[in-house]
């Protein structure tokens, strides 16, 4: 990864949203994320680029092929097909969790499982219970953490 994507994820910026903010065309940035910034490229937008991401003209121009983006500089998104009633979406979306790191805490086989549990109505309350253990809470204080109304707690 090329410290100009890793800085521009950070900053929970598309390249298009990068490209309207500085001026240099969306290709140009996909350019350089996916190959680096040429040597001959002119200082110019290069500024204008650490600038926008605050941060060097070294961290734009380093690789930062070793970091990783921590789960508060992700960003996680919702859907439209999720149901705002489960508690399980409700703590996947708050943890900044991706739905494989929820399956994994869930223990279930896939990806695609957390996102059925995040898509059902209710949350099973296998899964509140799980989550209440590595909580350190009980089921219903669970609950109440993250819905509105503690009423969605299928036994």
């Amino acid at each position: 990864m090329t410290g100009l994507e890793y800085y521009r994820r950070k900053m929970q910026l598309s390249i298009c949203e990068l490209s309207r903010r500085t001026g240099i065309t969306a290709t140009t940035l996909q350019n350089y994320e996916r190959t680096g910034i040429p040597d001959h490229t002119p200082v110019a937008p290069l500024i204008k680029l650490a600038t926008e991401l605050d941060i060097s003209l070294d961290e734009l121009l380093s690789c930062c092929d070793g970091n990783t983006l921590s789960r508060k500089d992700r960003k996680v998104y919702s859907s439209n097909i999720i149901s705002p009633k489960n508690i399980i979406n409700n703590y996947r979306i708050s943890k900044n969790l991706r739905y494989e790191e929820l399956a994994e805490l869930l223990h279930l086989n896939s990806r695609e499982s957390a996102r059925v549990a995040c898509r059902r109505e209710t949350a099973l309350g296998k899964h509140i219970r799980r989550l209440s253990d590595l909580e350190h809470t009980t089921p219903e204080e669970l609950i109440e953490l993250y819905s509105e109304i503690g009423e969605y707690y299928n036994a």
